[in-house]
């Protein structure tokens, strides 16, 4: 059994890869929000992949599970 919980830690690894890829391929596929952020739901995983466009730049704000306090990483914005 053991191995399964490390193949589940393979596979999001694979899944939080394969949607950055994806972002970087396609940026402006999810909608901007109002805090000008925008959210990618990871397919698999309950993950929310949160980014910023900046110019030619994605930054990745936060891999938010989809259960956790909403917006605890919006602190990341200020700075």
């Amino acid at each position: 059994m053991r191995s399964d919980v490390r193949d589940w830690g393979i596979d999001f690894e694979r899944v939080a890869h394969t949607a950055v890829e994806q972002l970087r391929r396609f940026p402006e596929q999810c909608p901007q929000q109002p805090d000008g952020t925008r959210r990618f739901l990871t397919h698999r995983f309950p993950y929310l992949v949160v980014y910023l466009l900046h110019g030619d730049a994605l930054w990745v704000l936060a891999v938010a599970h989809c259960s956790r306090e909403p917006g605890y990483w919006v602190t990341r914005l200020e700075g």
